[in-house]
């Protein structure tokens, strides 16, 4: 009778050793110059700092400078969006806020889902080192 309940608790701590997952390490997102993609071949580049984030967008002419906050290490939001240069599809509001939440890193890249109070679409996008 107590093989049937030993192996199953065997079976639960397998189970439980194989569904634990080491934290992703996010700090390769949190300062550095990276590349993204708005479309196919339509590249854009990012500048950021803990507290700030620069985007040049050469196919549209827009520059853009964000403020960065980091609610957790792998989610940061972006929020008082500044037109530096060029003219936005939708202009922002003072209570625009994105939310990027990291999904997947590796050396040179991590993988995102980014949400915006403003509409009810998620963007998954990847940003590539420069």
């Amino acid at each position: 009778m107590n093989f049937p309940l030993t192996s199953v608790l065997a079976l639960y701590g397998v189970l439980f050793m194989a569904c634990a997952q080491e934290p992703l390490d996010c700090t390769i997102a949190h300062v550095g110059s990276f590349q993204d993609e708005i479309g196919p071949e339509e590249p854009y580049f990012i500048l950021r700092t803990d507290s700030s984030q620069e985007e040049y967008t050469p196919s549209l002419g827009l520059r853009v400078r964000f403020r960065v906050r980091w609610p957790d290490p792998c989610t940061y939001q972006l929020f008082d969006k500044e037109i530096v240069e060029g003219t936005p599809a939708r202009m922002p509001s003072s209570s625009d806020t994105l939310t990027v939440h990291i999904t997947a890193v590796d050396p040179s890249s991590f993988t995102y889902d980014a949400r915006a109070n403003y509409a009810s679409w998620v963007l998954t996008g990847r940003q590539q080192l420069r």
